[in-house]
Protein backbone atom coordinates (compact mmCIF):
# COMPACT_ATOMS: atom_id res chain seq x y z
CA UNK A 1 0.00 0.00 0.00
CA UNK A 2 1.31 3.57 -0.77
CA UNK A 3 1.77 5.33 2.61
CA UNK A 4 2.93 9.36 3.34
CA UNK A 5 3.22 11.02 6.58
CA UNK A 6 2.56 14.68 7.87
CA UNK A 7 5.13 16.97 9.13
CA UNK A 8 4.71 19.23 12.01
CA UNK A 9 2.35 22.24 11.20
CA UNK A 10 0.67 24.72 13.38
CA UNK A 11 -2.08 22.95 13.39
CA UNK A 12 -5.19 23.81 16.44
CA UNK A 13 -5.25 21.54 19.79
CA UNK A 14 -8.05 19.28 18.66
CA UNK A 15 -7.40 18.65 14.93
CA UNK A 16 -5.67 15.97 12.96
CA UNK A 17 -3.59 17.06 9.89
CA UNK A 18 -3.42 14.46 7.45
CA UNK A 19 -2.25 14.30 3.89
CA UNK A 20 -3.93 12.54 0.54
CA UNK A 21 -1.23 9.91 0.20
CA UNK A 22 -1.41 9.74 -3.90
CA UNK A 23 -1.87 14.20 -4.40
CA UNK A 24 -0.55 15.24 -0.99
CA UNK A 25 -3.37 17.25 -0.85
CA UNK A 26 -3.55 18.74 2.78
CA UNK A 27 -6.73 18.35 5.09
CA UNK A 28 -7.44 19.21 8.71
CA UNK A 29 -9.76 16.43 10.91
CA UNK A 30 -11.63 17.64 13.74
CA UNK A 31 -11.31 14.56 16.52
CA UNK A 32 -14.06 14.81 17.88
CA UNK A 33 -15.76 13.57 14.80
CA UNK A 34 -14.11 10.39 14.55
CA UNK A 35 -16.11 7.83 15.35
CA UNK A 36 -13.90 4.79 14.16
CA UNK A 37 -10.78 3.35 14.30
CA UNK A 38 -9.69 4.05 10.48
CA UNK A 39 -11.87 6.58 9.59
CA UNK A 40 -11.98 6.89 5.80
CA UNK A 41 -11.64 9.71 3.43
CA UNK A 42 -11.86 10.63 -0.42
CA UNK A 43 -9.71 13.08 -1.40
CA UNK A 44 -11.70 15.72 -2.88
CA UNK A 45 -8.53 16.32 -5.53
CA UNK A 46 -7.62 12.99 -7.11
CA UNK A 47 -10.76 10.98 -5.72
CA UNK A 48 -8.06 8.75 -3.72
CA UNK A 49 -9.69 6.57 -0.83
CA UNK A 50 -7.48 6.66 2.29
CA UNK A 51 -7.85 5.94 5.84
CA UNK A 52 -5.00 6.41 8.79
CA UNK A 53 -5.42 4.48 12.19
CA UNK A 54 -6.87 6.10 15.18
CA UNK A 55 -5.78 6.61 17.95
CA UNK A 56 -2.98 7.96 15.93
CA UNK A 57 0.40 7.28 17.56
CA UNK A 58 2.50 10.12 16.77
CA UNK A 59 -0.08 13.28 16.11
CA UNK A 60 3.16 15.75 14.06
CA UNK A 61 3.68 12.54 12.20
CA UNK A 62 0.17 10.91 11.02
CA UNK A 63 0.62 7.51 8.41
CA UNK A 64 -2.12 7.53 5.75
CA UNK A 65 -2.41 4.97 3.30
CA UNK A 66 -4.31 4.19 0.05
CA UNK A 67 -7.37 2.03 0.06
CA UNK A 68 -10.10 0.38 -1.83
CA UNK A 69 -13.54 1.70 -0.76
CA UNK A 70 -14.67 -1.75 0.32
CA UNK A 71 -11.02 -2.73 1.46
CA UNK A 72 -11.99 -2.80 5.22
CA UNK A 73 -14.78 -3.69 7.48
CA UNK A 74 -14.87 -0.29 9.53
CA UNK A 75 -15.12 -1.04 13.35
CA UNK A 76 -15.13 1.59 15.79
CA UNK A 77 -14.91 1.46 20.10
CA UNK A 78 -17.61 2.04 22.50
CA UNK A 79 -17.21 5.36 24.10
CA UNK A 80 -17.75 3.63 27.42
CA UNK A 81 -15.99 0.28 27.34
CA UNK A 82 -13.90 0.34 24.60
CA UNK A 83 -15.57 -2.71 22.94
CA UNK A 84 -14.52 -2.95 19.29
CA UNK A 85 -17.94 -3.89 17.07
CA UNK A 86 -19.46 -2.88 13.72
CA UNK A 87 -19.43 0.92 12.62
CA UNK A 88 -23.05 0.36 12.49
CA UNK A 89 -24.43 -0.27 15.79
CA UNK A 90 -26.30 1.51 17.34
CA UNK A 91 -26.08 0.01 20.75
CA UNK A 92 -23.20 -1.38 22.09
CA UNK A 93 -22.65 -5.19 21.80
CA UNK A 94 -20.51 -5.42 25.05
CA UNK A 95 -22.20 -3.09 28.05
CA UNK A 96 -25.72 -1.96 25.98
CA UNK A 97 -25.56 1.53 26.40
CA UNK A 98 -27.03 3.36 23.20
CA UNK A 99 -23.93 4.82 21.95
CA UNK A 100 -25.06 7.95 20.77
CA UNK A 101 -26.93 9.37 23.87
CA UNK A 102 -23.58 8.26 25.67
CA UNK A 103 -21.72 10.98 23.63
CA UNK A 104 -24.28 13.65 23.89
CA UNK A 105 -24.53 13.26 27.51
CA UNK A 106 -20.13 12.58 27.55
CA UNK A 107 -19.60 16.24 26.11
CA UNK A 108 -22.33 18.18 27.19
CA UNK A 109 -20.68 20.38 29.61
CA UNK A 110 -23.66 21.65 32.05
CA UNK A 111 -24.59 18.63 34.52
CA UNK A 112 -27.68 16.58 34.84
CA UNK A 113 -29.93 17.13 31.35
CA UNK A 114 -31.77 14.75 29.69
CA UNK A 115 -30.65 13.40 26.26
CA UNK A 116 -33.98 14.97 25.09
CA UNK A 117 -32.97 18.72 25.68
CA UNK A 118 -29.60 17.84 23.98
CA UNK A 119 -30.87 16.88 20.76
CA UNK A 120 -33.66 19.92 20.98
CA UNK A 121 -30.22 22.23 21.37
CA UNK A 122 -28.38 20.28 19.02
CA UNK A 123 -31.61 20.82 16.56
CA UNK A 124 -31.48 24.87 16.97
CA UNK A 125 -27.50 24.54 16.64
CA UNK A 126 -28.26 23.19 13.38
CA UNK A 127 -30.89 25.72 11.88
CA UNK A 128 -30.60 28.76 14.03
CA UNK A 129 -33.10 30.93 11.62
CA UNK A 130 -35.72 28.40 12.59
CA UNK A 131 -37.58 30.23 15.11
CA UNK A 132 -39.49 27.30 16.00
CA UNK A 133 -36.76 25.12 16.96
CA UNK A 134 -36.00 27.66 19.81
CA UNK A 135 -39.61 27.89 20.97
CA UNK A 136 -39.59 24.00 21.15
CA UNK A 137 -36.46 24.00 22.91
CA UNK A 138 -37.39 26.44 25.40
CA UNK A 139 -40.68 25.37 25.86
CA UNK A 140 -39.70 21.65 26.93
CA UNK A 141 -37.23 22.87 29.25
CA UNK A 142 -39.79 25.18 30.92
CA UNK A 143 -42.13 22.22 30.96
CA UNK A 144 -39.17 20.12 32.24
CA UNK A 145 -38.36 23.19 34.99
CA UNK A 146 -34.79 23.50 33.03
CA UNK A 147 -34.28 26.77 31.61
CA UNK A 148 -31.65 27.21 33.89
CA UNK A 149 -29.80 24.91 31.49
CA UNK A 150 -31.15 27.43 28.28
CA UNK A 151 -30.36 30.33 29.82
CA UNK A 152 -27.09 28.73 30.49
CA UNK A 153 -26.95 26.74 26.86
CA UNK A 154 -27.55 30.48 24.77
CA UNK A 155 -25.08 32.47 26.96
CA UNK A 156 -22.43 30.35 26.07
CA UNK A 157 -23.26 30.27 22.48
CA UNK A 158 -23.04 33.97 22.72
CA UNK A 159 -19.65 34.28 24.27
CA UNK A 160 -18.41 31.39 21.64
CA UNK A 161 -19.46 33.68 18.84
CA UNK A 162 -18.35 36.78 20.32
CA UNK A 163 -22.27 38.86 20.27
CA UNK A 164 -24.42 38.18 22.86
CA UNK A 165 -26.95 40.37 20.99
CA UNK A 166 -27.81 37.05 18.70
CA UNK A 167 -28.98 35.51 21.82
CA UNK A 168 -30.48 38.08 23.79
CA UNK A 169 -34.53 37.75 22.14
CA UNK A 170 -34.19 33.97 23.34
CA UNK A 171 -32.88 34.93 26.93
CA UNK A 172 -35.40 37.73 27.10
CA UNK A 173 -38.26 34.86 26.59
CA UNK A 174 -36.59 32.29 29.10
CA UNK A 175 -35.94 35.22 31.74
CA UNK A 176 -37.78 38.74 31.25
CA UNK A 177 -37.15 40.08 34.28
CA UNK A 178 -33.42 39.82 34.47
CA UNK A 179 -32.63 40.64 30.36
CA UNK A 180 -35.95 42.37 29.21
CA UNK A 181 -34.89 45.86 29.79
CA UNK A 182 -38.23 47.48 29.76
CA UNK A 183 -39.48 44.60 31.65
CA UNK A 184 -40.07 46.63 34.59
CA UNK A 185 -41.16 49.29 32.56
CA UNK A 186 -43.97 47.30 31.22
CA UNK A 187 -44.45 46.40 34.56
CA UNK A 188 -45.39 49.82 36.41
CA UNK A 189 -47.56 50.40 32.93
CA UNK A 190 -49.52 47.13 33.66
CA UNK A 191 -49.95 48.15 37.41
CA UNK A 192 -51.15 51.68 36.40
CA UNK A 193 -53.84 50.81 34.14
CA UNK A 194 -55.09 48.02 36.42
CA UNK A 195 -55.36 50.58 39.27
CA UNK A 196 -56.77 53.51 36.92
CA UNK A 197 -59.71 51.26 35.84
CA UNK A 198 -62.95 52.10 37.21
CA UNK A 199 -64.08 48.91 39.04
CA UNK A 200 -67.53 48.24 39.97
CA UNK A 201 -68.74 47.47 43.51
CA UNK A 202 -70.53 44.82 44.39
CA UNK A 203 -74.26 44.82 44.44
CA UNK A 204 -75.86 43.82 47.58
CA UNK A 205 -78.40 40.93 47.06
CA UNK A 206 -81.38 42.76 48.80
CA UNK A 207 -81.10 45.12 45.71
CA UNK A 208 -81.19 42.63 43.10
CA UNK A 209 -84.27 41.50 44.45
CA UNK A 210 -86.10 44.76 45.17
CA UNK A 211 -85.34 45.85 41.48
CA UNK A 212 -86.70 42.07 40.59
CA UNK A 213 -90.01 42.96 42.43
CA UNK A 214 -90.18 45.90 41.32
CA UNK A 215 -89.95 45.46 37.28
CA UNK A 216 -92.78 42.25 37.64
CA UNK A 217 -95.20 45.39 39.37
CA UNK A 218 -94.86 46.89 36.30
CA UNK A 219 -94.80 45.10 33.91
CA UNK A 220 -97.82 43.77 35.06
CA UNK A 221 -99.57 47.15 35.61
CA UNK A 222 -99.51 46.22 39.41
CA UNK A 223 -98.56 49.84 40.67
CA UNK A 224 -102.12 50.89 39.26
CA UNK A 225 -104.20 48.14 40.97
CA UNK A 226 -102.45 48.54 44.01
CA UNK A 227 -103.19 52.39 44.00
CA UNK A 228 -106.38 52.55 42.31
CA UNK A 229 -107.99 49.80 45.45
CA UNK A 230 -105.84 51.64 47.88
CA UNK A 231 -107.48 55.10 47.03
CA UNK A 232 -110.82 53.36 46.24
CA UNK A 233 -110.72 52.42 50.33
CA UNK A 234 -109.30 55.64 51.46
CA UNK A 235 -112.51 57.07 50.00
CA UNK A 236 -115.55 54.62 51.59
CA UNK A 237 -112.93 54.95 54.88
CA UNK A 238 -113.32 58.73 54.78
CA UNK A 239 -117.20 58.68 53.84
CA UNK A 240 -118.50 55.95 56.65
CA UNK A 241 -116.23 57.17 59.51
CA UNK A 242 -116.83 60.94 60.17
CA UNK A 243 -113.61 61.73 62.07
CA UNK A 244 -111.87 60.31 58.63
CA UNK A 245 -113.41 63.11 56.48
CA UNK A 246 -109.48 64.12 55.67
CA UNK A 247 -108.87 60.51 53.89
CA UNK A 248 -111.43 60.89 51.17
CA UNK A 249 -109.09 63.87 49.45
CA UNK A 250 -105.78 61.55 49.96
CA UNK A 251 -107.87 58.45 48.33
CA UNK A 252 -108.61 60.87 45.17
CA UNK A 253 -104.94 61.82 44.73
CA UNK A 254 -103.80 58.12 44.95
CA UNK A 255 -106.80 57.22 42.15
CA UNK A 256 -105.70 59.90 39.93
CA UNK A 257 -102.60 59.13 40.15
CA UNK A 258 -102.69 55.33 39.42
CA UNK A 259 -105.16 56.02 36.74
CA UNK A 260 -102.59 58.43 35.40
CA UNK A 261 -99.53 55.84 35.34
CA UNK A 262 -101.56 53.33 34.20
CA UNK A 263 -102.28 55.88 31.02
CA UNK A 264 -98.88 56.88 30.57
CA UNK A 265 -97.40 53.18 31.07
CA UNK A 266 -99.81 52.11 28.22
CA UNK A 267 -100.19 54.73 25.92
CA UNK A 268 -98.92 53.38 22.44
CA UNK A 269 -97.45 56.58 21.08
CA UNK A 270 -94.96 56.38 24.20
CA UNK A 271 -94.40 52.39 23.45
CA UNK A 272 -92.70 53.95 20.08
Amino acid sequence: MDKITTEKLNTPADYLTIRCPQCLKLYMVQEEQIRTVYPEFTCTGCQCHFAFEYPVPNRDSILTFQIAPTQFEFKKKCPKCDFLQSEKNEICSACGIVIENFLLLKNETYPRVSVDLIKLWNDVLQEFENGYAHELFISQCRSKQKLDYAEFKYKELGKRAGDESMVSPWLEKINPEKYDPNYAKNIVDEQIAHATTPTAEPVPKFIYRVSAIYSYLVKHNWFYLIGTLAGILLIVMGISTPGMRNQIGLGIALLLSSMGFYVFRNNPQQKK
